[in-house]
């Protein structure tokens, strides 16, 4: 506006605008925008030919230039601007150094969590692979023990037949002597054993948890004195450890019979086979 006034040669309307002008430009403190209003002023002053205010303005102008111009200044903008890059470089730096950490810590706990599903993986096919060959282990056991068992009947009962065959003819009358009872009471004794042996080889009334040793008597029809002292004798066993191994080889046998039994767990059997009787 006031450059339109100038032209237009109304010089007090150009001063007006440039008062204005001159105040927009101190409150922004803008160097450029002040040295441009003293030039304008300098140029207004000179066609009014007011030789005191043209002067003061062209002085007023060339030291604004001056100052713009100054090299200190030039340079303290200049650090003050390198300052402020590097102010931001350093924040970014900051940033890329924490999205770097916090990409290794998701690293470091996926590689650990990769390799705790890795050893559980591990661990579990080996147990797998171990309780397969335990399986086997028992299943073989089992069948050696079978096949024991049968031998150890048919020596019993040859045995028995041994026992049973006449004796020999004795002198003076036929009287036997007490070396001769005495093994025949052993006979009687073993004779009875394989039989109590041989009532455990073909039932299965011990897996019953009432079956108890006054029970094993009646079945064969005898007392449980001479069934405890038969047992004992010829097994080193009381009728409890005795039961008890029977027991064991049928819950053995049981846990292999994955047809049958493949739901049943250890604890079911071990109840199933708990007796309330004492020995």
């Amino acid at each position: 506006m006031s450059e339109y006034f100038e032209e237009t040669n109304r010089l007090d309307s150009a001063l007006r605008y440039l008062g204005i002008y001159d105040t927009i430009a101190s409150e922004d403190n803008a160097v450029d925008m002040i040295a441009d209003n003293k030039r304008r002023y300098m140029r207004v002053y000179t066609k009014l030919g007011d030789t005191e205010n043209a002067p003061r303005y062209q002085e007023e102008y060339f030291a604004h230039t001056d100052s713009a111009m100054n090299p200190r200044r030039f340079l303290n903008v200049s650090n003050k601007f390198q300052q402020e890059n590097q102010n931001r470089a350093g924040m970014l730096i900051n940033d890329l150094r924490k999205t770097v950490a916090n990409q290794k810590l998701v690293i470091i706990a996926i590689v650990f969590l990769a390799v705790v599903v890795a050893l559980w993986l591990f661990f579990r096919h080996k147990e797998k692979v171990a309780n397969v060959q335990l399986f086997r282990l028992n299943k073989e056991l089992v069948e050696i023990e079978e096949k024991v068992r049968r031998i150890e009947h048919l020596r019993s009962v040859e045995t028995h037949a041994d026992v049973s065959a006449p004796s020999s003819s004795v002198e003076s009358g036929g009287s036997g002597t007490d070396e001769d009872a005495a093994r025949k009471d052993d006979g009687r004794q073993r004779q009875f054993f394989e039989r109590i042996q041989s009532y455990m080889e073909s039932s299965e009334d011990y897996c019953d948890p009432e079956f108890s040793l006054n029970r094993l008597a009646k079945e064969e029809e005898s007392n449980t004195k001479y069934v405890s002292a038969a047992i004992n004798e010829h097994t080193g066993k009381n009728f409890r450890t005795f039961i008890n191994e029977f027991r064991i080889r049928e819950a053995r046998r049981r846990l292999l019979d994955a047809e049958n039994y493949g739901n049943v767990t250890i604890q079911y059997l071990a109840e199933s086979f708990r007796s309330s009787t004492q020995a």
